[in-house]
């Protein structure tokens, strides 16, 4: 087995072979306290998945409100400065891969697309 290894900030993320991470769409949450990952755990394809998700339903929100959505989707109380770089790092992705747009003039990030449905 040869799985796909991308790095982010020096260290591995392995991907099945099958699997596109430029073009990967899903995240994965927690389901109790034992299953909640390291921040630096969290590859930014995923947490650009999971910001395309959590607008899809709110059409737009401020950038630092849409970073606790995200942290609380992924299991977060508290956002230490692990946590928010790597949510924001996501936030980033997701308007490179273009699933969102960013307004600098109101300082909000926009749902752009149809992906979920």
């Amino acid at each position: 087995m040869r799985p796909k290894c991308t790095i982010q900030d020096q260290r591995p993320f392995f991907w099945p072979r099958d699997v596109d991470p430029a073009t990967y769409i899903r995240f994965r949450i927690r389901e109790g306290d034992a299953e909640r990952r390291d921040a630096a755990d969290l590859p930014v394809q995923e947490v650009a998945s999971a910001v395309q998700y959590i607008l899809e339903g709110q059409i737009s929100l401020p950038k630092d409100q849409l970073i606790r959505e995200l942290a609380r989707l992924f299991g977060y109380q508290r956002l230490g400065s692990a946590v928010e770089t790597a949510l924001e790092r996501g936030v980033h992705e997701a308007i490179e891969r273009g699933f969102v747009r960013w307004e600098p003039d109101r300082e909000r990030v926009v749902y752009k697309g149809d992906m979920f449905r």
